[in-house]
């Protein structure tokens, strides 16, 4: 399946909350309102994904308040050592939900659910997914190939095949939830970065090792990425590890943590002089918290120091419901990440000077039987972005400038067997210098999602063909057939659909396309009933 079933929820942490039935969960965050999706790789290969008009650097991806950020780039935050069947849904999270989250992020929600998965597709798709439970133990194990993206770059075709293996397992036992999880994918990387006639491949690793021990929650993630073109190589390892230590008493919340990020690479040595660097940040993070019968208030500090600027950082917030309105209010900063400071090619050249950025911003909404209405503006002070100056990129803090959006959403509409979701959303940049990845102008998008249907349509500055008809206009759509079969205890469904029926091929670089129409039919055999959000 190739889009969501909605629940949308305000909370103290989630701003909406998402659960997803999904043969490839990240895909269907583009099916989210200002969230935007570039896959240089689909089915969890390599992807940056924008959020309210944030850059992929900026988007924190977290798992259940758990990092799975890399510090080297954000193009490998989606690199997941997880398997499909341990993602139960997403949630749009506030920059207070965790000690690590600097930034309106997306939370992912672990699921219980025990299933095998046998998928075919087109251009060679093979994918088997296998979830097993045993008491408070489970395995999740998962392997898919396929002969990748075709598309052409001067009158000539290029094909970018991939390989992935995946392993994850957990134990749950009360307040104690250990778990350790990796990821090995192999796949060409013509087009990526530099026009397909360089023959360029890349492997990447990833492995997490963390746990929670009654409001304890400790990480170690740790990436390798090998970009291979012609006879030279990158190679870099990250290692990000820490913790957080959350207390509770009466009215009073306080979190405790911080992280080490590590480095080793060629492009530390380049721009240093020294193959490897670290940095380490810590803070506290108390909170006050009232609530009475249809009303909570919470509002805190986030007292925060590292070693990269040197001095304390101080991040305030405020988030308050009342009935059917909510305010989410707060103050925020971010490091650059290792390539912004030391990356360095004939034509982009990192920054060893960069400040970090600061962020303020606020969403007001509406949460009622109607559905829900939101709106939001981000104003960034030293936005760190790539700037383009002599046909070369600069990484640099750009400036002051802001970004205002809303976002629309119906309630779910229960059609007989069909469920029905629509949405809306709208971001308005206010940018003096574009850099990159920051947007340059308005962005529209609408949204039909039902469990037979996705429909996404939204404004681009692409032009895609419609039968002679020329538009930048991107209309995405989705089809799928589900027929479940019940047998005792157990489940069986049969799912066929496709994805992108109108073939439309967005520019995923400045030499590639994106997927097109696909083809897919799968078999499951859930070995007890699913679980939702």
């Amino acid at each position: 399946m190739f889009w969501i079933d909605t629940v949308m929820a305000i909370s103290p942490f989630h701003i909406y909350a998402v659960s997803v039935s999904n043969a490839d969960p990240i895909y269907s965050l583009n099916s989210l309102p200002s969230v935007y999706l570039i896959e240089r790789g689909p089915f969890g290969i390599q992807a940056d994904i924008s959020l309210r008009g944030l850059s992929f650097n900026q988007t924190r991806i977290l798992y259940n308040g758990i990092p799975l950020y890399d510090p080297q780039t954000g193009h490998h935050n989606t690199n997941l050592p997880l398997t499909e069947m341990d993602i139960l849904g997403f949630g749009l999270v506030s920059s207070f939900y965790s000690g690590f989250a600097n930034l309106p992020g997306i939370n992912i929600m672990p699921s219980n659910v025990s299933c095998g998965i046998l998928r075919i597709g087109g251009r060679g798709y093979v994918k088997g997914v296998g979830k097993f439970s045993y008491q408070n133990n489970t395995l999740s194990v998962e392997g898919f190939r396929w002969d990748g993206y075709v598309f052409e770059y001067e009158n000539k075709k290029y094909f970018n095949p991939a390989n992935s293996v995946a392993l994850f397992l957990s134990r749950k036992d009360g307040d104690f939830d250990v778990f350790a999880g990796y990821r090995y994918n192999s796949f060409s990387a013509k087009g990526f970065y530099l026009p397909p006639t360089f023959e360029s491949n890349e492997t990447t690793q990833v492995a997490l090792l963390g746990g929670n021990f009654k409001g304890l929650k400790l990480f170690a993630r740790w990436h390798q990425d090998q970009f291979n073109w012609g006879t030279g190589r990158n190679l870099h390892n990250t290692l990000n590890s820490g913790g957080e230590f959350f207390h509770k008493i009466g009215f009073v919340e306080i979190k405790i943590g911080g992280n080490a990020e590590y480095i080793k690479s060629s492009i530390v040595k380049r721009a240093t002089g020294s193959r490897d660097t670290m940095r380490y940040y810590a803070f506290i993070f108390p909170s006050l918290i009232s609530n009475g019968y249809d009303w909570v208030m919470k509002g805190g500090l986030k007292v925060s120091y590292d070693n990269f600027s040197g001095k304390l950082g101080y991040e305030p917030y405020v988030f308050g419901v009342y009935r059917w309105f909510s305010l989410n209010a707060y103050y925020s900063r971010r490091l650059p990440d290792f390539t912004e400071l030391f990356y360095s090619d004939p034509k982009n050249y990192g920054n060893k000077n960069l400040k970090p950025e600061r962020v303020l911003g606020f969403d007001l909404g509406v949460d009622a039987d109607f559905g829900i209405f939101k709106v939001y503006a981000i104003r960034f002070y030293d936005r760190i972005d790539w700037v383009k100056r002599d046909n070369k990129y600069f990484a640099e803090n750009i400036q002051t400038h802001n970004i205002y959006g809303f976002e629309v959403f119906s309630p779910v509409y229960y059609l007989g067997p069909i469920t029905l979701n629509l949405s809306f959303s709208a971001i308005y940049p206010d940018v003096k210098e574009a850099g990159k990845y920051t947007p340059s102008f308005p962005r529209y998008r609408f949204s039909l999602l039902t469990n037979i249907v996705s429909l996404r349509v939204e404004n681009d500055t692409t032009q895609y063909d419609y039968f002679g008809y020329k538009a930048n206009l991107g209309v995405f759509l989705d089809l799928n057939l589900n027929i479940v079969g019940f047998n005792g205890d157990y489940t069986t469904q049969f799912n066929c659909g496709i994805r992108n029926v109108l073939g439309v091929r967005p520019m995923i670089t400045s030499y590639m396309q994106g997927l097109g129409r696909w083809y897919y039919c799968e078999y499951r055999h859930f070995f007890k009933p699913s679980t939702t959000l």
